[in-house]
């Protein structure tokens, strides 16, 4: 072992490092590379470029495939760390040892450079085998005569990425939600798997705005059009309906996004959704339907309708209610225009209304309970009205009515009539009486 405070042969080593302190002290005189002191040129070269880069870089060295790294590497490799320090890699990494004599075979003895982008691997670091996802770049490390003497590996590790971005594909097929990039410049869109199953995509296919004109319904392609180049605003909230181009079936879509501005103001890109919303738009429609089916109906009663919203004083007694909903009928049983009324208190709309009647009102509002009667309203011309009131809300009712005027009038006619007749019939002489069709007497008078 070589003391590394006298040497002069170490002064290759970045000593400000942990890992390059470890080196130093490291019984390299056990391993195939030999003494520290008399490694090649190469090997002290490409340790000391390692140990002063930020990056995680680690070595193969030799047909063993010795390891040698910096600090970074050593954050990387976990639990593995200090003992991967000069093992080979087959021994340092067993769950991977033959992923590492690809590389060995494919770099060292073949010359060549190896890369890959969010590879998958199982690495046991904490104890435990655990998923990582890694960016990898292998290249030769070559000695005078031109031949490889080791691999070098920049290591970057994606695993947080990956899986961030498995978690929003999940998110987005569960939520059926798509995700694409806008670029005017060239009109093209980069889109995610969901969006093409959203929009009937094929997984080859280059998709632009053309290509999307064509799968919507011509009345709304005005409504979807993408932004031009230049164009600094969001895009606006946009629903528009698709065409599949093999069934023809029609499904609703909605899109929104926003802009991003990439290499200078004149550089903007569009990043948004997209989601299918059909299922809403077809509640929607039946609500719509139902409305006007029930719109229709409420405009054809031939009884008056009236939503009221109770008003209290800072006691919480009722004295007042407000005009909240009335229907056609209305004008028709009251006389009073819809315009003069709605949103208004009934004592500014009907001067002189009956307090008996607004407390009346805040009975079925206070208990819950519906309420049927005939009301004198001295403020309608003193007519009759016959009502059936109930809470449909808190603090409102609804109240069902009738002008029963006529009616009323009716009645007290007949009433007086009787009246006369009787006192008639008793004033008279002679006997009277009145019987039902099976000879039954009913009434008689008092004999004079």
């Amino acid at each position: 072992m070589t003391d590394i405070a006298s040497s002069s042969a170490l002064e290759f080593l970045n000593l400000e490092s942990a890992t390059g302190q470890m080196i130093a002290r490291f019984d390299w005189g056990a391993t195939a590379l030999g003494d520290i002191t008399s490694w090649p040129l190469a090997l002290k070269t490409a340790t000391g470029m390692i140990l002063r880069s930020p990056a995680a870089f680690v070595m193969l060295w030799g047909n063993e495939g010795v390891l040698i790294y910096n600090d970074a590497y050593a954050v990387f490799a976990g639990g593995r760390h200090p003992a991967a320090l000069g093992q080979s890699v087959a021994v340092a990494w067993p769950e991977v040892a033959e992923f590492n004599r690809n590389v060995l075979r494919v770099v060292l003895h073949g010359g060549q450079t190896l890369s890959y982008r969010n590879q998958h691997l199982l690495l046991q670091r904490t104890g435990r085998l655990e998923d990582a996802w890694l960016d990898l770049d292998y290249s030769p490390v070559v000695g005078a005569d031109g031949k490889p003497l080791g691999v070098l590996a920049v290591v970057r590790e994606t695993t947080a990425q990956v899986e961030v971005e498995q978690r929003l594909r999940i998110a987005q097929r569960s939520g059926g939600v798509g995700t694409f990039e806008w670029f005017p410049d060239t009109g093209t869109l980069e889109v995610s798997e969901e969006y093409r199953q959203i929009l009937g995509l094929p997984p080859q296919v280059v998709v632009t705005g053309q290509l999307l004109d064509s799968v919507l319904h011509p009345e709304d392609r005005a409504g979807a059009a993408l932004p031009p180049a230049g164009a600094t605003n969001a895009l606006p909230y946009a629903e528009f309906r698709h065409i599949d181009p093999v069934s023809g079936d029609v499904r609703w879509i909605a899109r929104r996004g926003e802009v991003i501005t990439r290499g200078g103001e004149s550089r903007r890109s569009f990043l948004g959704v997209v989601y299918d919303i059909t299922e809403r738009k077809h509640i929607e429609q039946a609500v719509a339907r139902g409305e006007a089916r029930w719109r229709n109906l409420f405009e054809q009663m031939h009884e008056a309708f009236m939503l009221g919203e109770v008003v209290r004083d800072q006691a919480g007694r009722v004295i007042d209610f407000i005009f909240v909903e009335a229907n056609p009928a209305f004008e028709r049983q009251t006389g009073l225009p819809l315009r003069d009324v709605l949103n208004r208190r009934v004592r500014e709309a009907i001067p002189g209304i009956e307090d008996a009647l607004i407390e009346r009102y805040g009975r079925v509002v206070d208990s819950g309970q519906p309420d049927a009667f005939e009301v004198q309203i001295a403020g309608l011309g003193h007519r009759w009205f016959e009502a059936r009131a109930r809470r449909v809300a808190h603090e409102r009712f609804s109240v069902l009515f009738v002008d029963v005027s006529a009616r009323r009038a009716a009645e007290i006619a007949i009433r007086e009539s009787e009246q006369r007749f009787r006192q008639l019939a008793q004033a008279m002489p002679n006997h009277v009486w009145t019987a039902s069709p099976d000879g039954n007497l009913d009434w008689f008078n008092d004999p004079v």
